[in-house]
């Protein structure tokens, strides 16, 4: 951890949620080495997270939806007890699976997230949009040259 940390003040070592791993993220911290708690399923686990000094918690919203948890309830949770205590920790919503998991972990409070890049440019598209500019380029297309 140690030598990757030190290669960029842009790295952050992700460690697991586990009893072992919030540990490791007090210790890491104790060395000015910021972390990202990682499998996070619960608030309860990015609470510990928080009490441990990580930089970043990340709740895994697409693997809870996959398996029929409320996905988007698991973000708002753990807003809302980094807010009950002021902990700084940013949210990173993680295994993010579709354009819908992306608004709703912005709307519950996400800082930011991470998807596959086919994800990402989902969320740029809606057929509204394109009908709209259709009409809009016709409309244009129409319009007397002056």
């Amino acid at each position: 951890a140690q030598e990757l940390a030190a290669v960029s003040p842009n790295f952050v070592i992700k460690v697991g949620a586990s009893e072992a791993g919030f540990r490791a993220i007090r210790e890491l911290n104790r060395q000015g080495i910021r972390t990202n708690a990682t499998l996070i399923f619960t608030a309860a686990q990015a609470w510990q997270a928080a009490r441990a000094g990580a930089s970043f918690v990340s709740p895994f919203l697409g693997w809870k939806e996959q398996y029929g948890d409320a996905a988007a309830s698991l973000i708002r949770e753990v807003r809302t007890v980094l807010d009950n205590f002021n902990y700084p920790q940013q949210i990173i919503a993680a295994a993010i699976r579709n354009a819908r998991q992306i608004a709703e972990a912005a709307i519950a409070g996400a800082h930011c997230i991470t998807a596959r890049f086919a994800v990402y440019e989902e969320s740029c598209r809606n057929p509204y949009t394109r009908m709209g500019e259709e009409i809009f380029q016709k409309a244009w297309d129409a319009t007397p040259e002056r």
